[in-house]
């Protein structure tokens, strides 16, 4: 059996990826604190749901982003949808896939949509 070096998962985040580690713990706090709290709820005019967390959340990525790469352009599912497209990237967010789920304390899919 051959022995496989560690590798660690840091060596290899793209300088995009790296921006988000700071703001990792206060992820994960917004994303317990909101488990499961379904007065939070509303709909948008296509009648799907999102959260103060989905806002919170996606203000906050938007934030680290736009600190870091200010001429990028972020769209957001919930804030930002209406924001002019520079020639730069174009930043999709989508903090909180599943809302409904998230909101009754269901189990919700992860994704892992970060091509960077």
């Amino acid at each position: 059996m051959s022995h496989q070096p560690k590798i660690n998962p840091e060596d290899r985040l793209s300088p995009e990826l790296a921006i988000l580690k700071p703001i990792i713990p206060q992820i994960l706090k917004l994303v317990r604190n909101g488990l499961g709290k379904t007065s939070g709820v509303r709909e948008k005019p296509d009648a799907t749901a999102f959260t103060e967390t989905d806002q919170v959340l996606e203000k906050l990525i938007t934030s680290a982003i736009k600190t870091h790469f200010p001429p990028d352009t972020i769209l957001g599912e919930e804030l930002s949808a209406n924001e002019n497209r520079s020639q730069n990237r174009l930043w999709t967010l989508d903090p909180l896939c599943g809302s409904y789920n998230f909101a009754a304390g269901l189990p919700y899919r992860r994704h892992k949509r970060i091509p960077l």
